[in-house]
């Protein structure tokens, strides 16, 4: 049974990683070959990236420097291939291998889902959880750009589970880690930093452990304190690590002007700034629209329903891993949903988590299902 749970798992990968790497250059002229960027997103991060080469303060704020560091990592493999990285007058190639960066993240965060659907519920939810996250229409198509939404959605993943591995052991190389990889989300998108929502759920449920209950109420806030601290200052630490003009030039960040400036970047977001790309979402009643209308053309009505109600059930049924999941969905879309700029692939990183409920509420279903009609055999 193992063998053939293992074998729908290659199968899903599979079928994944052909939607995720199929049809890269996607934006390449079939007529004249000529490459059209249009992402807007995704050109601005490339060039960006580009000009690291002249000098490593970065020109863009409005994205972390780990997301503009990362391309560079193809570098080998441009070499190998005779490919001009950053070539302006033939960018095709450059765009193919950034965007198998997202591509690779993709697939990485199937395997991711289905280790923590596994968490969450059994092998039976994995499976299936990693299923619907394979053909997800939105991470399928941000797989296709090299925008920060497929890394950051991986990184998410990750920080979940390490959440739930330093709520098990709880020894301080875990909530260590959890502050590391909380900083590296951060170093990709400074709202990254909405992770520490889920730790620090982790470090409270931490005090209900068998050995802390017998400690007195000062000894868990204390440690819950300790915690807290460790992974916060970790995360801070790795954040500056990779952003250190944050501290060398705060003004590159928090300063006026500039179109890729953090503050003005954030000022489009909330409306302060208007723009006519954020017309008409400023119109769109904030959290409905994103639940209703985004979530929908994100996933589809099945998933959309059937993952909003597994989050639901997550809330009544009250686990560990449940709790410290919503903790970042619902911190998340707290979020995002009062942005005056609505973008859909803003809902990328939590296309897992709406999986794994699902899967994990359609698995419990057909097991009650299950029992009615043996019940009702004579």
């Amino acid at each position: 049974m193992i063998r053939h749970q293992h074998l729908q798992l290659v199968l899903i990968l599979l079928v994944g990683a052909t939607l995720r790497f199929w049809h890269l250059d996607w934006g390449t002229n079939p007529e004249d070959g000529r490459f059209h960027a249009m992402q807007p997103d995704e050109k601005t991060l490339i060039h960006a990236s580009s000009q690291l080469a002249e000098s490593l303060r970065p020109t863009l704020s409005g994205y972390g420097t780990l997301s503009l560091y990362l391309p560079w990592v193809t570098w080998p493999v441009a070499q190998v291939l005779s490919i001009d990285l950053f070539d302006e007058n033939h960018p095709r190639d450059t765009f193919i291998l950034c965007r198998a960066l997202s591509a690779t993240a993709g697939l990485a965060a199937v395997v991711l889902t289905w280790i923590l659907g596994c968490r969450l519920g059994d092998r039976r939810v994995g499976l299936l959880a990693a299923a619907l996250l394979a053909v997800a229409t939105l991470s399928v198509q941000q797989a296709h750009y090299y925008t920060v939404d497929s890394l950051f959605s991986t990184v998410a993943l990750l920080a979940i589970l390490l959440c739930l591995r330093a709520l098990e052991h709880d020894h301080w190389r875990d909530w260590f880690a959890s502050g590391a990889i909380v900083g590296l989300a951060a170093g990709l998108r400074i709202n990254g930093l909405i992770l520490m929502a889920p730790v620090l759920c982790a470090a409270v449920l931490a005090t209900r452990s068998t050995t802390a209950q017998a400690l007195s109420r000062g000894t868990h806030l204390r440690r819950t304190v300790t915690r807290c601290a460790l992974a916060g200052g970790t995360a801070l630490a790795v954040l500056f690590c990779l952003q250190p003009y944050m501290l060398l030039d705060p003004q590159l960040y928090l300063g006026h002007g500039g179109v890729g400036n953090l503050r003005n970047a954030a000022a489009i977001a909330t409306g302060e700034l208007p723009r006519i790309w954020t017309l008409y979402d400023s119109a769109q009643t904030p959290y409905w629209f994103h639940l209703t209308n985004l979530l929908l053309h994100a996933t589809g009505p099945g998933l959309q329903i059937t993952g909003l109600a597994g989050l639901v059930w997550f809330a009544f049924r009250r686990r560990t891993g449940d709790l410290i999941c919503l903790a970042f969905v619902l911190t998340f879309v707290l979020l995002i949903g009062r942005l005056e700029a609505k973008n859909i692939r803003y809902l990328t990183p939590i296309i897992p988590f709406l999986c794994i409920s699902a899967g994990a509420l359609l698995v419990r279903g057909t097991e009650d299902t299950g029992r009615l009609r043996r019940g009702a055999l004579p």
